[in-house]
């Protein structure tokens, strides 16, 4: 039996994924160290020179680097083809922290190109 909730009302999230673009299944987030010395922005350079990728600051002050690349499960309505035998880390996904349900400041900086990180080195 498919269990996926599909209303606002539904108890097994507090917030629903109806009408959302499937932001969480189109990318997989990992934590990085905080960047302090010059190798470590050298790094986070050479990272976000690879197309699909971002490093960004979250809005509690931890580091990670977003790889751009669709669940091979993501089906094409923005539902879980596995649903029912999602890994654990989806099934404990918060989405009341999640791009669409979360609080409007997500990022307190974020970095898609070498200007960026040029233009943040040079004010700090």
């Amino acid at each position: 039996m498919h269990t996926e909730p599909t209303s606002v009302s539904s108890p097994l999230h507090r917030q629903s994924c109806v009408g959302c673009d499937a932001a969480c299944c189109r990318s997989v987030s990992v934590q990085w160290d905080k960047p302090v010395t010059s190798e470590d922005w050298d790094r986070i350079r050479w990272l976000i020179l690879h197309k699909n990728t971002q490093v960004y600051e979250d809005h509690e002050g931890d580091w990670f680097i977003d790889f751009f690349t669709d669940c091979v499960h993501l089906r094409s309505d923005q539902r879980c083809g596995i649903y029912d035998n999602r890994p654990d880390i989806c099934k404990e996904y918060a989405n009341d922290e999640c791009l669409k349900h979360g609080d409007d400041k997500y990022y307190n900086r974020i970095f898609r190109t070498q200007e960026d990180i040029d233009a943040y080195l040079a004010c700090n």
